[in-house]
């Protein structure tokens, strides 16, 4: 009894990691410049807050000529997503991860509820009046680091100062944190 040829036929499925081709550079490139635009403006939002409604619309213009850019992009073949790593990328060119990062960031972050600037002894102060999700407030005291009267560049730089209070939904007083010039004191 003669038994039939074994089939030396090595059989590949489609997600096999070896025979998968990295992401395509350009739309790699197309991600790493628009994560970092995006990024740029969204620190620049959070460093300078009267600034932020500015920063937010230089966002929101960048997202919608950067969408109109892939778009065009993908019609006129200059991007073609072959691979699935391709397809992942042109999907991540998108506000998608932002919008979720961004919800999850306002979800946790205290949300401001008032901020006041006032100069005393030649230094700017700023107070800060913070509310959490779950009720509870925070009072932040900031001083500038440069006097007053001097020059400061692009943005002021502000140092922790004063007693910090967080206060209870209840309206007691949950922990009390003293700062010197940017410094945890005890």
């Amino acid at each position: 009894m003669t038994q039939p040829a074994k089939s030396h036929k090595k059989l590949y499925l489609i997600t096999d990691p070896s025979k998968e081709k990295p992401m395509n550079r350009k739309i790699l490139l197309f991600n790493l410049v628009f994560y970092i635009v995006t990024l740029l403006f969204f620190a620049a939002g959070e460093a300078d807050p009267s600034s932020s409604l500015g920063y937010g619309l230089f966002i929101g213009m960048f997202w919608i000529a950067a969408a109109i850019v892939l778009i065009a992009f993908l019609v006129t073949k200059r991007l073609r997503a072959k691979t699935i790593a391709d397809k992942i990328g042109v999907v991540t060119a998108t506000p998608v991860l932002c919008l979720i990062f961004l919800a999850i960031h306002f979800a946790v972050s205290p949300t401001d509820v008032s901020e006041y600037i006032f100069t005393s002894n030649n230094y700017k102060h700023k107070i800060i009046k913070s509310e959490t999700n779950e009720g509870a407030r925070i009072i932040s005291y900031y001083k500038s680091a440069r006097p007053a009267d001097s020059v400061s560049g692009l943005y002021e730089t502000w140092l922790k100062d004063s007693v910090w209070l967080y206060i209870s939904r209840n309206g007691d007083t949950i922990k009390k944190v003293r700062y010197k010039d940017d410094h945890l004191v005890k």
